[in-house]
């Protein structure tokens, strides 16, 4: 059983080209019986394949006592084992309430920032090549492709997670379990003496991850196909191929369809993970600020390639997720009318512009730089206040406003919507989470209007807030609402560090004295705690901002 399984996992790694002689090997570790069942066997080939080896252990701080249990248990094995280990504590819930995410995709991000600062260090002190390892398993990518099938997801979503792909930051991501059954790990690890940790909210359907893995599958194989894993893996494998090929015609399109030669240098396929060089930049590879294409071959694009072409070329200028369909159907809209200086703005304060027969994919970055004032010239506010606006929503002429601008991309009420739309609640979210960004150059938010009025006076209605609103620069008494209480801006400006210098020329959406809506350069402005909007509101708050310094 044991050699069995390390001969397996060791096919998986040479047939996919996962590890070669001479790289370095960052594990994610987090005792569980998965990453266990890795790191023993990657610690049985790694003298073999030639390859080294470190492990990430990351502390949530989600479950107290038992939190630092798993980190003792991580730096026992390793310290038993030879392999060195990096522990990182951090406080996954505040990380979840500040950038608006739920504690398992902040989870997720916070564990992914901690295998690739590992791997940039290493790459920093000489290391030719390192490799990030996860555990993922066959019944993790069952649950995965039926998962992203429940929310409508496109080809390359249900292609599933691949044995290696091209991390954010230049590193790839491998995962040398994928054809590994959940139920031979466990036989594995007693064949091995080995008890791993376990989380036992895992066991608990708080997280939708969880209610299918406990409830849904089980359920799927009792009623359907009692091979349900097995049919889900194999169709995310057919898939794939259809994926891979799409990328590649896509990949090669957009290299010719960019307008300055060496913007993304060449196409790259390796391993079998499509990417383009020239999108990550811990790895020593450059970023870009603005990318450029021609318009024309934008516009003719068939639309499968077109939005890969648009997804690959904004990850070459940062952006490599958050991309929804509602923001792909804004850029066909812009494309295909082909308006000069038009733009559509994305998540983060990145952008896509139409102008002299060009399509731009800008970065906050690039938006900056345009905006910024001539030297020793004076920020005028009065014009930045006359660029703003302030309007009162009712939920039906949202709707309109994002059919407007985003296309027939959700399903309407009286049905006929193409596969795979949204919702009118999925599109409300969407379009609210494209619309609260804070960029150079401009930003916006959505509120609810109704907290709003009740928030800033109750004796005027909702409508009556473009009236009441100002688009101004600071002044003594502004005050901007906490979920307990309330700060100064004053105070609020020195907490976040914004330099002296700057603090009269931001902008704020103020209402005697209340500020609604403060932008500092972040990728999200700062808004009143109790006003926040939601697909249940009525009445929707848009504020907008432009040219503000």
């Amino acid at each position: 059983m044991v050699h069995a399984m390390q001969n397996a996992v060791r096919s998986v790694i040479e047939e996919n080209g996962l590890i070669a002689a001479g790289d370095h090997v960052v594990l994610g570790f987090s005792g569980g019986p998965d990453s266990l069942c890795l790191l023993d066997i990657l610690c049985a080939l790694r003298e073999e394949m030639g390859f080294s080896l470190s492990c990430v252990h990351v502390n949530h701080g989600l479950r107290p006592g038992e939190a630092e249990e798993d980190q003792a248990f991580c730096e026992k094995i390793c310290g038993e084992w030879h392999v060195p280990c990096e522990v990182s504590v951090a406080d996954c819930r505040a990380a979840a309430r500040s950038l608006g995410l739920t504690e398992e995709e902040a989870g997720r991000r916070l564990r992914y920032a901690a295998f690739s600062g590992r791997a940039a260090a290493l790459a920093q002190q000489g290391a030719a090549r390192v490799r990030i390892a996860v555990a993922q398993n066959r019944n993790d990518q069952a649950e995965t492709v039926l998962q992203r099938l429940i929310r409508g997801t496109g080809t390359d979503g249900l292609a599933g997670m691949d044995y290696l792909r091209q991390g954010e930051d230049g590193f790839a991501v491998i995962r040398p379990l994928l054809d590994t059954d959940r139920a031979d790990i466990e036989a594995y690890l007693a064949a091995r003496g080995l008890t791993p940790r376990r989380d036992h909210t895992n066991e608990e359907n708080e997280y939708v991850r969880n209610r299918i893995r406990n409830e849904l599958i089980p359920y799927l194989a009792a009623h359907f196909n009692p091979n349900i894993t097995e049919a889900l893996t194999r169709a995310a494998a057919n898939t794939r191929e259809d994926s891979r090929y799409l990328k590649e015609c896509a990949a090669k399109q957009l290299f010719d369809a960019q307008l300055e030669a060496g913007e993304i240098p060449l196409l790259a396929a390796e391993e079998g993970a499509v990417r383009l060089q020239g999108t990550a930049g811990s790895a020593g590879l450059p970023v870009l600020s603005v990318l450029r294409m021609d318009l024309s071959a934008v516009q003719t694009a068939p639309l499968p390639l077109r939005h890969r072409m648009l997804r690959m070329a904004f990850a070459a200028v940062g952006l490599v997720q958050d991309i929804a369909a509602v923001h792909l159907a804004a850029m066909d809209q812009l494309i295909e009318e082909g308006r000069t200086s038009s733009l559509t703005t994305l998540p983060g304060g990145y952008a896509l512009r139409v102008r002299y027969g060009l399509a731009e994919c800008l970065a906050p970055a690039a938006l900056r730089e345009e905006n910024r004032p001539a030297e020793g010239a004076e920020a005028d506010t009065a014009s930045g206040a006359a660029s703003c606006s302030a309007r009162v929503l009712t939920r039906a002429e949202l709707l309109a406003e994002i059919r407007r601008t985003s296309g027939s991309a959700w399903q309407d009420a009286d049905g006929g919507a193409p596969q795979g739309a949204l919702s009118d609640s999925e599109a409300i979210r969407a379009y609210i989470y494209s619309k609260n960004f804070s960029g150079a150059g401009e930003a916006s938010c959505i509120l609810d209007a109704d907290k709003a009025a009740h928030l800033l006076t109750a004796n005027r209605p909702a409508d009556d807030l473009p009236d009441l609103i100002e688009f101004r620069t600071r002044r003594p008494g502004d005050r901007l609402p906490l979920k307990e209480g309330s700060k100064s801006i004053q105070d609020y400006m020195v907490d976040e560090k914004i330099p002296k210098d700057r603090r009269n020329r931001i902008l704020l959406a103020v209402c005697d004295g209340t500020v609604l809506m403060v932008t500092v350069g972040m990728v999200r402005p700062r808004c009143a705690a109790g006003c926040t909007a939601g697909p249940e509101t009525e009445r929707f708050l848009l504020l907008e901002m432009a040219m503000y310094v």
